[in-house]
């Protein structure tokens, strides 16, 4: 089961099984080459998707995965208004998350053909994997920031953007698309 904490978090500690799973299938995927090829590092931004998948099956909302074509963790959310396209980006923190921290998508990736970003963050020191939050990608360009932090993948800058982890919208509002308040929310 998949439950909200204080923040609206939806918070879960996956079995060790899993994360042997997802450590395999990881193994197995192409990777962009954004970190340089390091695959042990990306197995949790998979257990991201696992997570995401899990919790849209467990509330009943359809939605349909390309299964990973072209490295990229997008999916489909079906809805009476019509489909959303919702990217998935995940973080790791090896902190206690907070509503200050932040959440970080790298500029290659923020003309994405998504409606909607999706954030998972894996809290190292608990071993624990969060949905944190939703936002549409056009307010998401207009809220982030450069971050001041560099990533070097094969000796280049690539440049990200944070927002914080309190500026997002809670996860449960995947969960009624069907509503036309959240949708223009959401949905620009």
């Amino acid at each position: 089961m998949f439950f909200p904490d204080r923040h609206g978090w939806i918070r879960r500690k996956p079995k060790p099984t899993t994360i042997q799973k997802v450590k395999a299938l990881r193994k197995r995927r192409p990777t962009s080459g954004l970190y340089g090829g390091n695959k042990d590092a990306r197995w949790i931004g998979h257990l991201g998707e696992v997570m995401i998948h899990a919790w849209l099956r467990c509330e009943g909302v359809q939605h349909e995965h390309d299964g990973g074509v072209n490295d990229r963790p997008d999916f489909t959310v079906a809805s009476t208004k019509g489909d959303v396209r919702v990217g998935h980006k995940n973080c790791t923190i090896h902190i206690p998350l907070k509503p200050q921290h932040h959440v970080t998508i790298n500029k290659e990736f923020l003309d994405d053909d998504v409606d909607v970003w999706a954030f998972t963050v894996y809290e190292v020191e608990t071993q624990c994997e969060m949905i944190v939050g939703v936002i549409g990608r056009d307010e998401f360009r207009r809220l982030s920031w450069p971050s001041t932090r560099d990533v070097f993948a094969s000796g280049d800058r690539a440049r990200r953007h944070d927002l914080r982890v309190g500026q997002l919208y809670p996860p449960s509002l995947l969960l009624a698309l069907d509503n036309e308040r959240v949708r223009h929310l959401l949905v620009a």
